[in-house]
């Protein structure tokens, strides 16, 4: 069972490496300068070898980075992509529809959706 989980299916399908993996990747999110692996490590209460197995998978796939300088890690490129494209997916104009609707029936003026971004 998964521990502050907070519905059915995410404790039925809970995977314990899952889990460390995204709270690592949560912990470099809210570090802006980077962190070592011994501070993720006493953060999440896991031995410094778990944690250093799973960033060196992390980092082999590009979702987090060193700094060659310091030896702390942040989030990588990969990440972003990832976010990249989950943006590229969302259709922003299906999501404002019903709430432009909503706009001008209430203020009796025309409301226009405009967006901004690279040619498709």
């Amino acid at each position: 069972m998964a521990t502050g989980s907070k519905t059915k299916n995410s404790q039925l399908y809970h995977v314990q490496v899952l889990d460390r993996v995204f709270r690592i990747l949560d912990i470099l999110a809210e570090s802006a300068s980077g962190i070592s692996p011994t501070q993720i490590a006493e953060r999440l209460v896991l031995h410094k070898s778990t944690v250093h197995r799973l960033i060196m998978v992390l980092e082999a796939a590009r979702f987090v980075e060193r700094n060659p300088a310091t030896g702390e890690f942040h989030l990588g490129s990969r990440v972003m992509e990832l976010g990249l494209s989950a943006v590229s997916q969302l259709d922003v104009y299906r999501i404002a529809r019903p709430h432009l609707r909503t706009l001008v029936a209430e203020s009796g003026e025309t409301a226009h959706l405009g967006a901004c971004g690279g040619a498709g």
